[in-house]
């Protein structure tokens, strides 16, 4: 790859590296392929040639595998939200291990539907509707049944989202106060693998006084690395790590939601502002509970590997050098963050007594829990070069570097990028090839008067494109050389993705809308073939 593409940088050239090695040795006959497609459908088929290579094909179309295909427009709703985000990759070629995908795929291709992934222990997997999820709730509390604990994926999906934007949050939030639920931790915090307990909000105290929250303490383990809830009669409960679930609920209440909490029997009334938002209304309000915390990156909920105090200072060494760390956590007895060494703190220690033990090399550590804010931490991270993530029992349970958080907000802010520039190749082509007769036409539909000052394509919105090319002489005029319905039906999934983009959410665009907007930013470059 090097000697065939002398001017890519190393970046590229592992990325396309990675995708032939893939594609020629990897994948097998018989093997299940999922291809998504620029009209937002996918198609499934089985491999049944072995690869080769065609010199005489397009540029981008030489090297071939055979694939007899079963399924060419599976529409999106085919699959569920798990499923569907595996199959958005943003590798070109890629395989999916995840969520049983071979089994699910398979059936989808034999006519059965995805039938969702397997019980398997994860939480809330058997939930098939709101209403069973909703039963299971008000069963546990009568005295019968399992506590209703879903991951906020599961919970997401049941309402048919995919992301925690400001409409979904608010749905969610609104049918669950209607039906007199709540979510313990509240779903709008953690990452989509966070587990939460649905529960009856205005149950009765128990006997002893204790409210439903207060009880789930009793009984519930708190995993630093997953911000999650499970029931365990068997774990001790450190009440320092509960008490942050029932802080964050209690903030959310004080922040006016929707929330009917009873804290040690007495309930806690939060007026009718909650019950006037409307559909509409509320939206904001909710959105300020989507934070985006130190928890949501990846790399925090990794617990990162450590060294005890009682280890020696050459065994701290020994492992910084195998693994090429620059430094290590250092934990107590308890497994309680106690600080860290560093290559620094070592040759700090060692130039004033040469016997210096490990101990004597610890430093404080940055750290930050995984409750706070991410965009207050940036500049600890930048100045250290690392922050220590702990829970509220104060254990590591993940540590962040400036990499971690770069390769964070790239996800975060490439379909920002791809989709202006989707709209200026859309502008320039507009420019180049329609009439302003025809722009104004356009405009004119929504708003007379800046149709009447419109001058060029500046003036057209994301969301106009897709009215302009659907007009017969617009059409005509542009004589673009591609299908006019799988075209505009296109960019108006892109109007649509831009305006989701608008509303902020603390989980990432799909990695299908990602492949989507550059495969329509890949056409739009060769109809505009100024590069």
């Amino acid at each position: 790859m090097q000697i065939a593409y002398p001017d890519e940088n190393d970046y590229t050239l592992r990325n396309w590296t990675g995708q032939l090695l893939r594609f020629r040795h990897e994948i097998a006959l018989n093997d299940l392929i999922a291809l998504p497609r620029m009209n937002g459908q996918y198609a499934i088929g089985r491999v049944i040639g072995e690869y080769a290579y065609r010199s005489d094909a397009d540029d981008g179309m030489r090297h071939i595998r055979r694939v007899a295909w079963a399924e060419t427009g599976l529409p999106r709703d085919t699959f569920r939200p798990d499923l569907l985000q595996s199959l958005g990759s943003l590798l070109t070629v890629f395989e999916l291990r995840r969520f049983d995908a071979a089994r699910r795929l398979a059936q989808v291709m034999e006519g059965s539907g995805d039938p969702g992934r397997p019980e398997d222990g994860e939480p809330g997997a058997s939930f098939e509707g709101r209403r069973q999820l909703f039963d299971q709730a008000r069963a546990h509390e009568g005295g019968t049944g399992r506590p209703a604990k879903l991951t906020i994926r599961k919970l997401l999906e049941l309402w048919g989202a995919e992301r925690r934007d400001a409409p979904s949050v608010a749905r969610i939030q609104r049918d669950l106060d209607d039906a007199g639920l709540l979510c313990v931790p509240l779903f709008t915090e953690g990452t989509l693998d966070s587990i939460v307990t649905v529960l009856v909000a205005g149950a009765e105290p128990a006997e002893d006084g204790s409210s439903q929250i207060t009880r789930i303490a009793r009984s519930a383990t708190v995993d630093p690395t997953n911000l999650t809830a499970s029931s365990s009669e068997d774990d001790e409960v450190d009440s320092a790590e509960m008490s942050g679930v029932v802080e964050r609920v209690s903030m959310a209440a004080r922040r006016g939601q929707a929330l009917h909490l009873v804290t040690d029997g007495q309930p806690m009334d939060q007026g009718d502002e909650a019950d006037d938002r409307g559909d509409e209304g509320g939206a904001d309000d909710d959105l300020a509970s989507v934070a985006y915390l130190v928890g949501n990156l990846p790399s925090a909920r990794r617990r990162p590997e450590s060294i005890p105090v009682t280890a020696t200072l050459k065994s701290a060494t020994t492992i910084m050098m195998l693994k090429q760390f620059s430094q290590l956590p250092v934990l107590d007895d308890h497994g309680r963050l106690l600080g860290v060494v560093s290559w620094l703190s070592i040759g700090q220690a060692l130039l004033v007594n040469p016997d210096a033990r490990l101990s004597d090399a610890v430093v404080p550590a940055p750290e930050a829990a995984a409750s706070e804010h991410l965009l207050d931490c940036l500049p600890h991270i930048e100045k250290h070069g690392y922050m220590l993530v702990r829970d509220d029992a104060h254990r590591v349970c993940g540590i962040v570097t400036p990499s971690d958080v770069a390769v964070e907000f790239r996800s975060r802010v490439s379909p920002f990028v791809l989709v202006e520039e989707v709209e200026q190749r859309l502008r320039r082509i507009v420019d180049q090839r329609v009439s302003l007769d025809h722009i104004r036409e356009c405009i004119a539909a929504r708003n007379k008067k800046k149709a009447a000052k419109a001058e060029d394509a500046s003036e057209l919105t994301l969301g106009n494109y897709r009215h302009l090319f659907l007009l017969p002489g617009a059409w005509k005029e542009a004589g673009l050389p591609v299908d006019q319905h799988h075209f505009t039906e296109a960019l108006k999934r892109c109007a649509d993705l831009r305006n989701d983009l608008m509303h902020f959410s603390p989980d990432p665009v799909s990695e299908g809308d990602i492949q989507f907007l550059n495969g329509l930013l890949d056409l739009l470059r060769k109809l505009d073939g100024q590069g």
